[in-house]
């Protein structure tokens, strides 16, 4: 297979698609963060009798969140690891450990088998007994970080206080399966119907109050691209009736317009290598199972071949060229390059949120319908205790690029902050690609972080 270009245009491509939460939807953080973690806490210790410091708000614990960070299950210890798989950080719970300490139990060496294995996978590791290292793929993961110390912490004071030993802790792993029931019933996919959950009855009654409407400006992109007879889809992991609401807020009650099919409850990764039938949505249900699918309809669930089978019948191509947009590195940018051989437009909005924090917020705007980010989605965004997304530095001069700089390169074809970043540019601009083979920041639009520009 030749290499890709060094550019990309968005016309170059047959078909775009775009995933919705945190691609097309730019969430209010602050807010949504804040009502996912009391649903799931509170969740915890009413249903599962957990000790009631759980329960603090987020914000006591806002800045040990961050992306990208890998937890070991067993041990309850949060990693933070460079490309060549050297442990920079390393917390259990929320206490950061020596170098001495991170040594002692992780050696010198078995850090670096556990990098490759994520560079190659992405995607959370296990053997028969199950899960053993989770990624810190997105902001939702990210936000069960701080839940996940504190139940350690919680359960290290109540070892110390019957008189043990935390060394003598045989394993954290039920603290995983707690947290895992909390999501379940976060996002069980019937709780948006069901009414449940915590979180969907509070975005029914006001979904304004946790993402922007697209602006104008996005609006007119994706009318461009229609009229370049460009392909555009939808596909999201999210049920169909809290997509379809969602999408609303979004491009208004002619959403549907703008797209050529909708899928729903794709199930992201599996959708790409499992062959689960397509299920015709029935207004926001899902109806019967269908082995051929129409343009301008919405689907549950499906699978990559028979989805390609009908970009192949719509554009009269053998080897249809799909771009998609999606911001999650284990459901979206991986699966897509590894299993369907599709270019990749990995959203990030860390890639803006470090350089405004660097800035002390100088920069910020109030955010909504801008490119910006304010002062307190910052605060999101960034950590202060476990440093740059990018770099395993927490200085402004850089430092050694992280695990996750190696992975973008090695998926993505070009990263950007948000969707309306891409919308400022003309419609067959040439974009440059990322090279995981050379050092260049060169996929990062509409400029590199900061702080990679000094790393090495």
């Amino acid at each position: 297979m030749a290499p890709p270009a060094a550019t990309l245009s968005l016309t170059d491509y047959d078909a775009i698609g775009f995933d919705v939460d945190h691609t097309l939807a730019r969430y209010n953080l602050p807010h949504t963060i804040n009502v996912l973690f009391n649903g799931i806490v509170n969740f915890l210790k009413n249903d599962w009798d957990w000790d009631d410091a759980l329960v603090k708000p987020f914000d006591v614990n806002k800045d040990f969140c961050a992306r990208g960070l890998i937890y070991d299950i067993k041990l309850g210890n949060f990693l933070k690891l460079s490309h060549d798989g050297c442990i920079s950080k390393c917390s259990h719970g929320t206490r950061f450990l020596s170098r001495e300490e991170i040594c002692t139990v992780y050696g010198s060496d078995y850090h670096s088998t556990l990098a490759d294995q994520i560079k190659n996978k992405v995607d959370n590791l296990g053997d028969e007994s199950g899960c053993n290292f989770a990624m810190m793929d997105n902001f939702y993961d990210s936000m069960g970080g701080a839940i996940l110390s504190r139940m350690v912490d919680i359960c290290d004071k109540n070892v110390i206080k019957n008189g043990g030993r935390v060394e003598d802790v045989h394993s954290y792993r039920y603290i995983w399966e707690d947290v895992m029931a909390g999501y379940g019933h976060m996002y069980w996919w019937k709780a948006y119907q069901d009414d449940t959950g915590g979180f969907f009855p509070a975005y029914k009654r006001d979904p304004e109050k946790f993402i922007y409407p697209c602006s104008a400006g996005v609006l007119q992109w994706f009318r461009e691209l229609r009229a370049a007879g460009i392909k555009l889809f939808i596909m999201t992991s999210s049920a169909a009736d809290f997509a379809q609401q969602t999408m609303k807020v979004l491009f208004g009650c002619d959403w549907c317009e703008y797209f050529d099919l909708v899928i729903t409850r794709a199930g992201k990764p599996r959708f790409f290598f499992k062959d689960t039938k397509f299920v015709k949505v029935d207004g926001t249900v899902d109806g019967a199972a269908v082995d051929v699918i129409e343009k301008g309809q919405i689907y549950s669930q499906g699978n990559l071949d028979d989805f390609m089978g009908f970009l192949k019948t719509e554009t009269g191509k053998e080897d249809p060229r799909v771009l998609y947009f999606g911001d999650s590195l284990r459901s979206d940018i991986f699966p897509a390059k590894h299993y369907a051989g599709w270019d990749t437009a990995f959203i990030l909005e860390e890639i803006r949120g470090e350089k405004l924090r660097e800035h002390n917020g100088e920069e910020t705007t109030s955010a909504e319908n801008t490119n910006d980010v304010s002062d307190l989605e910052c605060q999101y965004l960034t950590s202060h205790q476990w440093g740059s997304y990018f770099t395993n530095d927490v200085t402004k001069g850089g430092g050694v690029s992280s695990l996750w700089s190696d992975v973008i390169k090695k998926y993505a074809d070009i990263a950007l902050p948000t969707l309306q970043h891409i919308t400022d540019y003309p419609i067959n601009h040439k974009f440059s690609r990322f090279n995981e083979n050379d050092q260049s920041s060169s996929g990062f639009h509409p400029d590199p972080p900061s702080i990679l520009q000094n790393s090495h």
